[in-house]
C-alpha cells in the first residue's frame, strides 16, 4: 500500500461473492443467521445525535473509504467486486476521487431505497450495503435481512 501512497489503511474481511450468499439461503445456517441477525437489529444500540444526523447524508459504512484487490482494482468496498470503478496500475486514487465515482457510494443513504425511506430505523440501521442489499437495474433494494415492514410499523417473525 505505501508503495501507491497510501500511509494508513487497515485491511477488512473478505466475504463470499453474493453468488455464493444466495447458495446458503437454504441452509438452515442462512435461517439461524438471519433469526439472529434480526433480533440484533431489534435491539439496535442508542446511537449519538450527530451519527444520527450524519448519517442523513452519508453512508456510514462506505464514506471515506476506498477499497484496492490485490490485482489493483479499485473498489468502495472488499464486498463490491462487481462494483469496480478503476485499477490503481492505470489510474490513482486521487482521479477516481476528482472524477467523483465514489460520491455515488459514499452519499448512498437509506432515502433512497424504496421501503426504507419510509423506515423511522432508517439512520439508525447499520448493514452492509453490498453485503445485504440487492442491486436490480442498477437501483438498491431493501436490505435482504430485514424483517421489519415500516408500513405497518412491525418486525416479522421467520
Amino acid at each position: 500500500m505505501r508503495n501507491v501512497g497510501c500511509n494508513a489503511y487497515k485491511t477488512d474481511f473478505i466475504y463470499p461473492r453474493k453468488e455464493k450468499l444466495n447458495e446458503l439461503k437454504d441452509t438452515i445456517n442462512y435461517r439461524k443467521f438471519i433469526k439472529i441477525y434480526n433480533e440484533k437489529l431489534k435491539k439496535m444500540p442508542k446511537i449519538e445525535r450527530d451519527v444520527y444526523l450524519s448519517n442523513k447524508s452519508i453512508n456510514p459504512c462506505l464514506y471515506g473509504k476506498v477499497a484496492i484487490a490485490g490485482n489493483g482494482d479499485i473498489m468502495p468496498c472488499l464486498n463490491a467486486k462487481n462494483h469496480v470503478l478503476g485499477n490503481i496500475n492505470s489510474q490513482s486514487i486521487s482521479e477516481i476521487l476528482k472524477d467523483g465515482l465514489l460520491d455515488r457510494y459514499w452519499y448512498s443513504v437509506k432515502d433512497i431505497i424504496e421501503d426504507c425511506k419510509y423506515c423511522e430505523f432508517r439512520y439508525g440501521c447499520r448493514d452492509c450495503l453490498f453485503l445485504t442489499h440487492e442491486f436490480k437495474n442498477d437501483k438498491i433494494s431493501k436490505n435482504i435481512f430485514c424483517n421489519y415492514n415500516p408500513y405497518k410499523g412491525i418486525w416479522k417473525e421467520l
